[in-house]
């Protein structure tokens, strides 16, 4: 949640930029970037706290992390007028051919094998013992 919609402000597309860098910062680290004991604590620290980045990134994982997560939206990351070209052209994502990538055309560098036995083993069993309607 961007610190613009914790403080009910009204927001705009940059409130979904700051989603794609939690997102971002999951899938790199396991873990949430702002995470308190209760879901005030978590809004305060959204508002209020340092950002600590795991040296285990690069340093462009950690250079675009920062530039999503800037509290104010005017000066987030793909908040210009050339908005996903901003974000696209970051030395991240240097290696992504986006017209291949948009053509489908890019081979994935790991493709899971799926078979009857494994299908939800990576989903916990609250989800996978339910019955279906």
């Amino acid at each position: 949640m961007a610190p613009e919609v914790v403080n009910r402000r009204g927001h705009t597309v940059a409130a979904d930029w700051w989603s794609l860098g939690v997102l971002m910062y999951e899938m790199l680290t396991g873990d949430l970037p702002f995470h308190g004991s209760n879901r005030r604590e978590t809004m305060s620290m959204i508002l209020r706290a340092k950002l600590t980045m795991p040296q285990s990134l690069s340093v462009e994982a950690q250079q675009l992390l920062r530039a999503l997560f800037k509290r104010n939206p005017a000066n987030r990351l793909g908040c210009s007028n050339d908005d996903v070209k901003q974000i696209k052209s970051h030395p991240f994502f240097d290696t992504i051919n986006w017209e291949k990538l948009y053509q489908r055309e890019v081979q994935p560098p790991f493709k899971p094998l799926c078979t009857p036995s494994n299908q939800t083993r990576c989903f916990d069993s609250e989800f996978t013992k339910k019955h279906h309607m």
